[in-house]
């Protein structure tokens, strides 16, 4: 073992003797840290062949005095007994022996090296509060390091492109990734918007086409946001300019990486939360990563999406199954609600059923039908996420199994994937038996929790054909039955509405609490969705995400 060499990193690697020197000890630590384990190994290896010996050697010694004995006369039996009884007279009551583990390693060893990257640092403050006081440099270093400590005892390798107040270039800081061997790169950063306190959140940032690195940088949001974040800003490939150029820690180092942008230094609510949650934080970071590297260690998790504990419907089979078809009608109140919106609020709500959120302020609420996949759903994703806006699509079960990555994209994204019945029965579910609607919706809820581990808790009606029955059904199913309070005809894909008078038509109902039924197969829709943000916005008007299980909603940016 004394002859055996290893490779070392050569200063004319590196660009700056720093960089070298940090590679150098890095490489030492794993060079000493191997050396520990193939001692311990061997240590183990000579203690087992000795216990063998010896263990030979008395039962050599046993034989051989049980013949001698026989040979004078004595039985072996006898012989037997005699020393075993002398045995147990000075055999020490094992209950009350401890084990004193002496071993080098108290913590598990994990055949990977982690580098952390703390932002900024020196002559390089970064960003700062707006009082001035706090910079990030320090706060990302405070965190980087809680969070080698926290890997360390995980039994990862950890290295740090710095860890007190030096400044290594960006080309040092992937020329030391590289160097050392990191199986992953983490990035640590804070946000600041100048005279913009209200915006917050955590957003990372992962390199383009590394579907490892978005993995990871999923995975570190999911746990973050378990500990407690003011918003989920998302989990975005490339950088804050471009999802097709890397910032620059992410394009040049070679292994999976993430930039982590972890709230806003201009707004108090994440100074507070950054403060409050440090150790947290890095705990939560640590187990993203070593659920990457120990799949097990990431155990299921609850299904994502909402859960509702509704209140149950006696009888279901005595109420009246007559066919209601619901539309808002066209005579609105004095706050431009249509008025069979609150009529039918006031009849069916019992029945955990919405058709507008009356107790809203100015916030409106956008759902889509998606029956099958006609080619826009994507494009209204990418309208919808730059403009920092979500939706609830209620899907069927055919898209589910057809387009199963644009379900993931909705999930991932924040939107709400709502049920809208396995088979999509044209007559409505009031056409089919109670046990025949419970299928409907079971079947399409059983799949994406099985498929996604997503749990649905909203449901639209087919056709938007309802009684008395089936909304029972539905609520004792521990789901929410959503209508709405706008549509139009977009849904016919051979007769699309102009694209001026949709936005027309759509800003003129405006009111406070509307839930708009859009259709996603609708061309026009996808075309006029950014317009139609933005006329709202104008309006003053904000989109919310629809929260039922807690009659409260959620305000998007």
């Amino acid at each position: 073992m004394a002859g055996k060499k290893y490779k070392m990193p050569r200063r004319s690697e590196f660009r700056s003797q720093s960089a070298y020197e940090r590679a150098r000890a890095a490489r030492i630590r794993q060079i000493r840290k191997k050396r520990r384990r193939l001692r311990a190994l061997v240590k183990s290896a000579i203690i087992a062949v000795m216990v063998l010996v010896a263990g030979a050697l008395c039962m050599g010694l046993f034989f051989g005095v049980t013949k001698l004995f026989s040979a004078l006369g004595f039985g072996g039996k006898s012989v037997r007994e005699s020393i075993l009884a002398e045995r147990y007279e000075v055999m020490p009551d094992l209950s009350t022996v401890t084990v004193n583990d002496s071993s080098e390693e108290d913590t598990p060893f994990l055949d990977v090296t982690v580098c952390i990257d703390p932002g900024h640092g020196g002559m390089d403050p970064g960003t700062s509060n707006t009082e001035k006081t706090r910079t990030e440099k320090e706060d990302a270093l405070d965190l980087g390091l809680s969070l080698k400590e926290q890997l360390e005892d995980a039994g990862v390798t950890v290295v740090m492109t710095r860890d007190d107040d030096s400044f290594p270039s960006l080309s040092d800081r992937t020329e030391f990734a590289n160097s050392s061997g990191a199986d992953y790169y983490i990035s640590i950063h804070r946000n600041a918007v100048e005279n913009s306190p209200d915006s917050q959140g955590v957003e990372i940032y992962t390199k383009v086409g590394s579907e490892e690195s978005l993995l990871l940088g999923n995975k570190i949001m999911d746990k973050l946001k378990e500990v407690g974040i003011s918003s989920d800003r998302g989990v975005k490939p490339g950088s804050k300019t471009s999802e097709t150029s890397d910032f620059q820690v992410n394009r040049d180092t070679q292994m999976p990486s993430c930039l982590l942008e972890l709230g806003f230094m201009t707004n108090a609510e994440d100074n507070q939360l950054y403060d409050e949650h440090l150790d947290d934080y890095a705990k939560a970071i640590k187990d993203a990563v070593v659920a990457m590297v120990v799949p097990e260690a990431d155990s299921p998790s609850e299904p994502l999406g909402a859960q509702l504990t509704n209140a149950k419907i006696m009888d279901v089979d005595t109420l009246d199954n007559s066919v209601k078809v619901w539309g808002p009608g066209a005579e609105v109140n004095e706050n431009n609600v249509p008025t069979g919106v609150v009529s039918a609020q006031e009849e069916y709500g019992s029945f955990q059923t919405l058709f507008y959120k009356g107790n809203a302020g100015k916030e409106i609420f956008l759902t889509f039908d998606v029956g099958y996949e006609a080619g826009y759903t994507e494009q209204l994703l990418d309208t919808l996420k730059s403009n920092d806006v979500h939706a609830v699509f209620f899907i069927t079960l055919p898209f589910a199994q057809s387009s199963p990555d644009l379900v993931q994209r909705m999930i991932d994204e924040g939107h709400i994937v709502g049920n809208h019945s396995a088979t999509y029965p044209e007559e409505g579910l009031t056409a089919l038996s109670v046990d025949e609607q419970k299928e409907e919706i079971e079947k399409l809820h059983e799949y994406m929790l099985e498929t996604f581990n997503y749990q649905m808790t909203l449901f639209r009606f087919p056709n938007g054909r309802f009684s008395e029955q089936s909304l029972a059904v539905v609520n004792n199913l521990n789901y929410a039955s959503v209508f709405w309070s706008f549509a139009y005809g977009d849904y016919d894909q051979n007769h699309q509405p102009d694209a001026t008078e949709a936005v027309n038509v759509m800003t003129d109902c405006l009111h406070s609490g509307a839930i708009y039924l859009l259709s996603a197969n609708s061309q026009t829709n996808a075309n006029v969705l950014n317009e139609f943000i933005d006329q709202v916005k104008t309006d003053g008007f904000v989109f919310s995400k629809l929260s039922v299980a807690s009659n409260e909603s959620v305000q998007d940016e």
